[in-house]
């Protein structure tokens, strides 16, 4: 049977809980995501601001400009704990299958599904700005999805399965970008697990595969 699970990943990463207060003993950069994810789950991503954050976290706005360069700089990490938070449960939920192409499948059919049903990843993927940061190949949660992903992908190289003209990063950035997409596709009404997964195969998936 092929190997079927994505990389697990290099390091552990825990959302704060939304509705508790940041502690004051925890270190500052800690306060500052805790606030954080607390602000846009409330207000929004686009209606948050730095000030926002400042005010939930305690902090002043030159305390936040210590660790994170603006609010894109902490959307950014947001990100990276939402991506290795997603690919663990997702590790947990995928069986095995024979074959590159059910294997990617059906992980982003997981991904989707969970992504759906959670308001705040929902919010993340339907944000333009996070999009286009998570699509660039020198961010960071383009290096945690690389991590991730590559030695699935490598293998299908070396076996034939993916096509011999694609490269990787440039196939990571196209996997999110139509994982967001499909994500409005779904968010206009139901649509059953057999379509969805249809659609990835189809449209997402075989235009990937090596002939």
């Amino acid at each position: 049977m092929t190997e079927n699970h994505l990389s697990a990943p290099s390091r552990a990463a825990k959302r704060p809980p939304a509705s508790a207060d940041p502690a004051p003993e925890l270190p500052a950069d800690q306060r500052i995501i805790h606030a954080a994810y607390e602000c846009f789950e409330r207000f929004g991503i686009a209606k948050t601001n730095i000030e926002d954050i400042a005010k939930h976290s305690g902090l002043s706005r030159q305390t936040i400009y210590r660790y994170f360069s603006g609010k894109d700089d902490i959307i950014e990490h947001i990100c990276m704990i939402e991506a290795v938070r997603v690919n663990s449960e997702v590790r947990q939920k995928l069986g095995k299958f024979d074959t590159f192409e059910a294997i990617l499948v059906e992980t982003l059919f997981l991904i989707i599904r969970i992504v759906s049903a959670n308001m705040y990843l929902r919010s993340l993927l339907e944000n333009v700005a996070a999009q286009s940061m998570v699509a660039q190949k020198e961010s960071r949660i383009h290096q945690i999805n690389r991590e991730m992903w590559a030695p699935l992908l490598e293998r299908a190289a070396v076996s034939g399965e993916l096509a011999a003209d694609l490269n990787i990063d440039d196939v990571l950035s196209w996997l999110f970008l139509t994982q967001a997409a499909l994500q409005v596709r779904i968010s206009g009404g139901e649509v059953a697990d057999q379509d969805l997964r249809h659609v990835i195969r189809r449209f997402v998936v075989r235009p990937l595969l090596g002939r």
